[in-house]
């Protein structure tokens, strides 16, 4: 998810997606293949061992009322559930990418990235329409040499553009059309076709209240303890809320509406009316609290995942870092994710690479900055 969003942020130009769905896609992986396939990574033979042990010379048997069937060797399928089973597809899969390794996607840093993927969740993506078609092409002949077929109906392309007129597509798999849309679930993080991560902070918005609202018998119990209900409230409500936050690009109005919805649930945790015309100040200082958290926790661990990103020599790293090709469009420059990490560091982007580099420093540089800005407010 970060990788995407970071190449989204990233972006010049328009972007042409298909977010791929296979038909049973775990079900699918034929156990023979999988063997030869993992043969030629550099996977130690013994932990190949212990995968092989898990599923060669499985059998199962079926009952029907009080009648069992004969046993049946199974021959394909990874186990549903399992923490292997994510990576063990991932490498199924690796054998089917790699035969589109030479068509371009999008150049970031001089590295192509025509497709990203977690586990059988893969996004594949071009800067045109016939470069798209010929990596659907390709993939999907080779996923079915891999016993892997495409679900068309759940499969969906993507156009992400910053104009106002976004441009239809044409992918078709086997003849049929692919359904364009202008929004799409992808690992739990809703992606609309302006690349902005508004509707997906107004989407969890929802989903916060919604599980406060179930919630609201237990969350607002004055019998409890503020800071028992406060902690409850971080566990249950704010990790709804924060999924995958660290790659949001915020903006003036999403910091207002972040801290308003910290201030939402306050209210309503001391269940103080609106007829009692309350200001924000009044609230917080009914609750024990000096001033908001939530927005200061955001940013801390935004700064936090750069530093990461910087001191570790990954994708994300080039994807961050790179040059990408293409000309700025023209209009006022949009707020960048990179963007945001200068105004909370009050540094140039060069400066932050540099401080990042040392993890001490780069903590105390985030302690300072965010008491700072926490003071102002």
């Amino acid at each position: 998810m970060q990788r995407h969003q970071l190449v989204l942020t990233r972006s010049n130009f328009v972007t042409f997606k298909i977010f791929i769905d296979y038909s049973k896609a775990f079900d699918s992986v034929k156990h023979e293949q999988l063997l030869e396939i993992l043969q030629k990574t550099d996977i130690d033979e013994n932990d190949i061992a212990v995968i092989a042990n898990l599923y060669w010379q499985q059998r199962t048997k079926i009952r029907i009322d009080t009648n069992m069937s004969e046993a049946v060797k199974i021959k394909r399928g990874v186990r549903q559930g399992c923490v292997m089973s994510p990576a063990i597809f991932n490498l199924y899969t690796e054998y089917i990418f790699r035969t589109i390794d030479n068509i371009p996607g999008l150049t970031v840093g001089g590295i192509n990235i025509n497709n990203l993927r977690y586990a059988d969740d893969t996004v594949m993506l071009a800067e045109n329409e016939d470069d798209l078609q010929k990596l659907v092409n390709i993939v999907k002949e080779e996923s079915e040499k891999c016993g892997l077929f495409i679900n068309i109906r759940k499969t969906k392309t993507m156009v992400i553009s910053r104009e106002k007129v976004i441009p239809l597509i044409d992918i078709k798999i086997d003849g049929e059309r692919v359904e364009q849309v202008a929004n799409f679930t992808y690992l739990g993080h809703w992606i609309t076709e302006d690349g902005r991560s508004d509707q997906e902070v107004k989407r969890r918005t929802g989903m916060a209240k919604n599980t406060f609202s179930r919630m609201s018998k237990l969350l607002t119990n004055r019998r409890i303890s503020f800071a028992t209900r406060s902690r409850l409230t971080k566990c249950y409500v704010w990790s709804i809320f924060l999924y995958a936050y660290e790659t949001w690009t915020l903006n003036a109005s999403l910091e207002r509406n972040i801290e308003a919805l910290e201030m939402w649930l306050y209210r309503r945790m001391a269940r103080i009316s609106w007829k009692e015309k309350k200001n924000n100040k009044e609230v917080l200082e009914e609750m024990g609290l000096k001033h908001t958290e939530l927005l200061k926790t955001i940013k801390t661990r935004q700064l936090a995942y750069y530093g990461h990103i910087r001191r570790h020599q990954s994708l994300q790293k080039s994807i961050m870092e790179g040059k990408i090709n293409g000309k700025r469009q023209r209009g006022r420059k949009r707020k960048s994710w990179l963007g945001n990490i200068e105004e909370t560091t009050t540094r140039r982007i060069n400066e932050c690479c540099e401080v990042a580099l040392n993890r001490e420093e780069w903590r105390r540089t985030i302690a300072s900055n965010l008491w700072q800005e926490t003071e102002q407010r």
